[in-house]
């Protein structure tokens, strides 16, 4: 099948499946009054609700290695992409000396504030430390910037490489972390252009998925979905991709580690702990695992072994967290998360990125939690949901996954120092 007759196909079957997966949405989201205690997009896009197994799977791909791009495996192989983009990296606008990126509004501390500048002018700060959000697109530094260069980056042959880039052996393979809940797994209806591949863009498999040909733990060339292959829609990470490679020399590779989980609580992702909720969703690949730290911590090292460097994670998750107690506790959970991973995958303080919550949703309240994070956790920065529309009280519109995409891969160019 041609690469034009694939895309849509897929474009008119995610459009049936979206349509169907949003009807069965309505009808069991909770009221505002339970505070998104319970994410209803798990028992809509199939999560166990009693136990391992209960939610759809899809058949293991069979006959070998999956068709769809280069499949790289696990711990013996490093990026690899097919034609990879050549020349200088395209740049538009300005950059100030804290790496602070405007188009429409100004942050400081930590916090959104509109009615900032404008015109996507550079802007200088005197006397005084930015501290990381994203407001309207923009991203802002702290004053620092951080993330490790890659090993093992691509050949522009598609041939795998071990360990070292063709161009000149600098090139680097950069993996981001993706963790949270509905949100930040996806399932929006695609367009046809959500389909196109970048052979920089690698995705490490979610599950084994008959329908992109991707298998568990096997790396292959990134689409959607990211995550779970019932989900089919995309999610942030697509456009988080998308934008940051946009920003990264030309021979550097992005690989994503999706590790969303829709409607978990933080528990999931504290390290030592087994949420009290643990029986309602399922693990991947076989729910073995007491806590999804731990499954976090082992993709990241697989990355890592094939020759990538952890360059930075993207975080949604606050919903199922939105009322008290859990509210009050929240923060100071992410923050244990972030110093956790950043120890566990080698000691590099790299960035971390966290989304904000629907504003015209029942738990936007979160958000001023949200905002409090750059302030408690080093190297961190918000993506503002400002102006973003949702499907329902808890989830991101298609165009919302889009820009809010976006708004995290400004972020990270700022974070680590680059500009496009």
């Amino acid at each position: 099948m041609s690469t034009e007759l694939h895309c849509t196909a897929r474009f008119i079957d995610s459009v049936e499946a979206y349509v169907l997966r949003w009807i069965a949405l309505a009808a069991v989201l909770c009221p505002c009054a339970f505070a998104c205690s319970n994410d209803p997009q798990q028992a809509a896009m199939g999560q166990a609700t009693g136990g391992a197994g209960a939610g759809p799977s899809d058949a293991p791909a069979t006959g070998g290695l999956p068709t769809r791009g280069t499949t790289l495996t696990g711990a013996t192989s490093a990026a690899t992409t097919a034609g990879a983009t050549t020349g200088s990296v395209q740049t538009s606008g300005s950059v100030n000396s804290v790496g602070m990126v405007t188009t429409g509004s100004s942050v400081t501390g930590g916090q959104v504030v509109t009615g900032g500048t404008t015109g996507g002018a550079a802007t200088s700060s005197t006397g005084a430390t930015l501290t990381g959000a994203v407001s309207s697109g923009i991203a802002v530094t702290s004053g620092a910037t951080s993330g490790s260069a890659g090993i093992g980056g691509a050949s522009s042959s598609g041939a795998e490489t071990e360990g070292t880039g063709t161009a000149g052996g600098d090139d680097k393979f950069r993996v981001y972390l993706l963790i949270g809940q509905s949100n930040m797994a996806g399932g929006a209806a695609t367009e046809a252009r959500d389909l196109e591949e970048d052979e920089r863009i690698r995705v490490l498999g979610y599950d084994d998925c008959a329908a992109t040909g991707r298998v568990y733990n096997e790396w292959d060339v990134a689409s959607p979905p990211l995550h779970a292959c019932w989900s089919e829609g995309i999610g942030p990470g697509d456009y988080f991709a998308k934008t940051l490679v946009e920003a990264l020399p030309a021979g550097d590779t992005i690989g994503l580690v999706p590790c969303a989980i829709p409607g978990v609580d933080i528990d999931f992702f504290v390290k030592g702990v087994v949420s009290a909720r643990r029986g309602e969703f399922t693990i991947p690949p076989d729910n073995h695992w007491d806590s999804a730290y731990d499954w976090v911590v082992e993709r990241a090292k697989l990355a890592q072994a094939a020759g990538g460097v952890i360059d930075g994670i993207i975080f949604h998750q606050g919903e199922s967290d939105s009322g008290d107690p859990n509210r009050s506790l929240w923060a100071a959970k992410v923050k244990g998360i972030v110093e956790d991973l950043r120890t566990d995958l080698g000691g590099d303080e790299f960035p971390f990125v966290a989304g904000e919550l629907l504003y015209s949703g029942c738990c936007a309240s979160m958000n001023t939690i949200v905002n409090q994070l750059p302030s408690t956790i080093s190297n961190t920065y918000v993506a503002t949901a400002d102006g973003l529309n949702g499907v329902d009280q808890y989830h991101f519109d298609a165009p919302g996954v889009r820009s809010i995409g976006q708004r995290y891969g400004e972020a990270m160019i700022a974070a680590l120092g680059l500009s496009r």
